[in-house]
């Protein structure tokens, strides 16, 4: 047996313990201090490169009696990212919670579970990588409902409307001194002060409760809680404040909270939309029923809601009425086609419609099936550089990212495409926007969009992604939605997560020159010509001089400078910028214009950006991230909008094969032509190897040559 072998064994680690009982004489700490889990030599983030694991897996021995009645393990927990199961005499009792954030995951131990004696705990890890820690770990010979009910906490979070204080649907947050998500026990039965010095009990409510986070439809929840110090948050999704207040719980202590929060990220006139959502009950994987699919839509602010369920059509609408958050969103029916060659979300799905054909992996023939069944008006193809079933739809082999190439065949025929997945984020977040850029630069009019992909109530955060579509939003209840559609067919959508930018292209600065935004065909360009960019986000998202907000304009692709703000004051408008853009600084050609606004990742507990799905680095830097659909500029003036590839062409069939002057020309045009031009020229069988065809591109436009340079990277 090779060394490396001995070092992919399941390391175990026998921790003896003695009983040692904390102030109530109920608790019996097992651990106290964390231990780090994991295979040696193969540490999961960079951050335990330093850190030698303990072992694979946890083996606790410690003394107790045997319980009669049903006790608690309470397991202090960071990083888990897939399941470990833990046994209790060798008797499986749960898993850890699937969540990487700190949390304390609680576990019952049933009658007769407990020896008298010797016991022991173990934690037994996952076929994959994934590095933890664990502890301190507390066993509790009461119930959960017991041992949390010890503690009352009653919250009522509400904004002000109308000169009112009105309660809200949003999400509450509860973390121990330490910042772990903690235990909550709650009741449907609701008690409340009214404010008069009398109780009030609501019976019946339907909540959302997770380690840690509870979505109150109504703003209101009772919290049964373990004696200790609490920070307590209340939100609504990205466009409102968060309250914060820390609470002091004394054994049988009862609180009551009330705390406000306020819309302080204005977007009037844009309607909030996740268009990749799913629930358990459907899509069959996940934690959040449809019943907490509703609750959680309504707290965390959506708008616009399109269910997609795996080859399923969902409708929301029964559900959300009763719930009684119908009045907060507009319901969508939608799938998420679910196949071997990509997963597609169709939406608005007609009435009565049959599933389209998920085992097609050509895509011309799955998009048409999509269409004929579902009469969709909208496919997405979703988390792109996702690897499902051995399958990515940007692999090289399939996708040609510098030109936007499909090497598969079928072509991109899709109206939109995620380019911000929060459940399925990418180490790198501009790689999916560079492959969209590429698809833009090929002629593709996809629009990119922002979706949460979740499938959890608390794990992902439903609408941390999202896209904010230009349209009436003022009932959302009962949204156009033909015009939302049409939002997402023509562009005019900022995608989100975290920070909300919007550009206009102003091609004169004469008072009366016309204005154009997300998706509009801007023409009349003079020598003022100017961008103006606006980055909003609320002011719990931060940065500082060091770590400052980000913006970025990109045209055909190019980035063409930063502008950065890093006061280190919490303010809602981080970005207010112009980009001047005289004859020298723009091609003569048409060209689409985007922005993209970056700022460090939020890290608190009702909030926190999730770690890459499919990491393809050890190191990963939070960040939230915010891109605007395409501006397109008619450089030409003629009126008409021309893409990178439609000037290649034109420049390939004009030359043929006169090189010398291909590459004469070229200088006149951008990367992003230049690029268009190579691919044209190698389907025409020109050999890039030769050496009158070196010697010509030796001689090139720096562009060109660098250009020509980026393609022929990409064919190895």
């Amino acid at each position: 047996m090779t060394q490396a072998q001995k070092t992919a064994l399941p390391l175990l680690i026998a921790l003896a313990v003695a009983s040692a009982p904390t102030a109530n004489a109920a608790e019996t700490v097992l651990l106290e201090k964390p231990v780090h889990l994991g295979t040696p030599g193969f540490p999961e983030w960079d951050h335990f490169a330093d850190s030698q694991p303990h072992g694979r897996q946890l083996d606790l021995r410690f003394q107790a009696a045997r319980n009669k009645t049903e006790a608690t393990l309470f397991i202090r927990q960071s990083d888990v990212k897939y399941p470990w199961v833990v046994k209790l005499n060798g008797k499986a009792i749960g898993n850890l919670e699937n969540m990487e954030v700190e949390l304390i995951s609680h576990f019952s131990v049933k009658p007769g579970l407990l020896n008298d004696g010797e016991n022991l705990l173990s934690i037994v890890p996952p076929k994959s990588t994934d590095d933890i820690l664990v502890g301190e770990i507390v066993l509790d010979s009461r119930s959960f409902e017991t041992t949390a009910g010890r503690c009352s906490l009653a919250v009522t979070v509400t904004e002000r409307r109308g000169g009112e204080k009105v309660p809200v649907p949003c999400r509450i947050t509860v973390t121990d001194e330490r910042g772990a998500l903690v235990p909550i026990h709650t009741d449907p039965d609701i008690t409340l002060p009214t404010g008069r010095g009398v109780i009030e009990t609501k019976p019946g409510q339907k909540l959302a409760v997770r380690a840690g986070a509870v979505y109150a439809p109504d703003g209101q929840a009772s919290l049964g809680l373990r004696p200790g110090i609490y920070t307590v948050y209340a939100s609504r999704g990205f466009e409102y404040t968060a309250a914060t207040n820390q609470v002091v719980l004394r054994n049988s202590a009862e609180r009551f909270l009330r705390m406000e929060i306020a819309r302080e990220v204005s977007t009037e006139g844009w309607v909030a939309a996740d268009c990749h959502i799913h629930n358990l009950t459907y899509s069959g994987h996940g934690d959040a029923t449809i019943d907490e699919g509703m609750i959680t839509i309504a707290g965390e602010g959506i708008e616009f809601a399109v269910a997609t369920d795996h080859n399923h059509h969902t409708d929301y609408t029964e559900t959300a009425r009763k719930l009684a958050v119908s009045r907060h969103f507009t319901p969508v029916v939608g799938n998420e086609v679910t196949t071997k060659t990509g997963h597609f979300n169709a939406f608005p799905i007609a009435p009565g419609s049959s599933l389209p054909d998920h085992k097609l992996t050509d895509w011309s023939a799955l998009l048409k099936s999509i269409r004929e069944t579902t009469q969709a008006k909208v496919i997405v193809l979703n988390h792109p550089r996702n690897v499902h079933s051995g399958f990515s739809p940007v692999d090289p082999e399939n996708f040609r990212q510098v030109t936007g190439e499909d090497l598969r065949g079928g072509g991109f025929t899709f109206e939109a495409m995620e380019i911000v997945t929060s459940a399925s984020l990418q180490s790198d977040p501009m790689d999916p926007i560079r492959d969209w850029f590429g698809l833009l630069n090929h002629g593709y009019r996809i629009t990119g969009v922002g979706s949460s992909d979740t499938h959890y109530v608390s794990r992902m955060i439903l609408g941390q992604g999202r896209s904010y579509v230009k349209a009436d939003d003022s009932d959302p209840a009962n949204l156009d939605v033909a015009e939302i559609v049409r939002g997402y067919q023509e562009g005019r959508v900022a995608v989100s997560m975290g920070l909300l930018p919007e550009i206009r292209f102003e091609p004169s600065r004469k008072s009366n020159a016309p204005r154009f935004g997300m998706g509009d065909l801007a023409t009349g360009l003079a020598d003022d010509a100017r961008v103006v960019a606006k980055v909003l986000g609320p002011r719990w998202v931060q940065s500082t001089p060091e770590d400052p907000t980000e913006l970025v304009f990109y045209m055909n692709g190019r980035g063409l400078g930063r502008l950065a703000t890093g006061s280190g004051i919490p303010q809602v408008v981080k970005i207010d910028a112009t980009l001047d853009l005289p004859p020298g600084t723009r091609p003569r050609h048409d060209f689409w214009i985007v922005a993209v606004a970056t700022a460090p990742g939020v890290t608190a507990p009702f909030w926190a950006i999730p770690r890459p799905y499919q990491p393809s680095s050890k190191k990963w830097t939070p960040r939230v991230i915010g891109v605007t659909n395409p501006i397109y500029v008619d450089g030409d003036g003629d009126g008409k909008y021309t893409p990178p590839r439609g000037y290649a062409e034109r420049l390939v069939r004009k030359h043929g094969n006169d090189l010398p002057a291909l590459f004469l020309t070229l200088k006149d045009y951008d990367r992003a032509v230049a690029a268009q031009t190579a691919s044209l020229l190698l389907e025409r069988g020109f050999d890039f190897k030769s050496d009158r065809f070196r010697s010509l591109l030796r001689d090139a436009f720096p562009t060109t040559k660098e250009a020509f340079a980026a393609f022929e990277d990409s064919l190895r």
